[in-house]
C-alpha cells in the first residue's frame, strides 16, 4: 500500500484544469517580473514628465497619434506662454519696441488667449 495517485486521477477534467491554472500563474509570474513600476515624486514642473517621454523614446515604445498632438499642443501652449512672460518682462522693464509692426504682432501675442479650439498657435 502506497500514497502514489493513480494515472486515472491525473488525467480526470479537475486535474487537467488545475493544471492549466497553474500553467497560467507561473506565466503570469514570469511576465511581472519583466514589468516594474516607478513612483516620480516631485514639484510641479520638475521634469517627472520628461523622464517618462525619455524611457519612451530610449526604449523605442511606438507613441499613438493622440499623444503626439497633445504633445504638439502642449510645445505651442509652452511657446506661448513664454513668448507672454517676455513681453510682460519687456513692458515692466520699461523697454519700448520701436517698430509699428512689431508692436502690433506684440499686443496681439498677449492678448491671445489658447482656447479649447486652438490646437496650435496661429501664424
Amino acid at each position: 500500500m502506497g500514497c502514489t495517485v493513480s494515472q486515472e486521477a491525473s488525467t480526470s477534467p479537475e486535474a487537467l484544469q488545475s493544471k492549466n491554472v497553474d500553467n497560467y500563474l507561473y506565466d503570469a509570474k514570469i511576465e511581472s517580473l519583466l514589468d516594474f513600476k516607478i513612483l516620480l515624486l516631485g514639484a510641479g514642473e520638475s521634469g517627472k514628465s520628461t523622464v517618462v517621454k525619455q524611457l519612451k523614446v530610449l526604449h523605442k515604445v511606438q507613441m499613438d497619434e493622440v499623444e503626439l498632438q497633445s504633445y504638439a499642443i502642449n510645445i505651442h501652449k509652452n511657446t506661448l506662454q513664454c513668448m507672454q512672460v517676455l513681453l510682460d518682462a519687456q513692458h515692466n522693464l520699461g523697454i519700448s519696441i520701436e517698430d509699428a509692426e512689431a508692436q502690433r504682432r506684440a499686443e496681439h501675442v498677449k492678448a491671445f488667449v489658447f482656447g479649447a479650439d486652438h490646437k496650435r498657435i496661429p501664424p
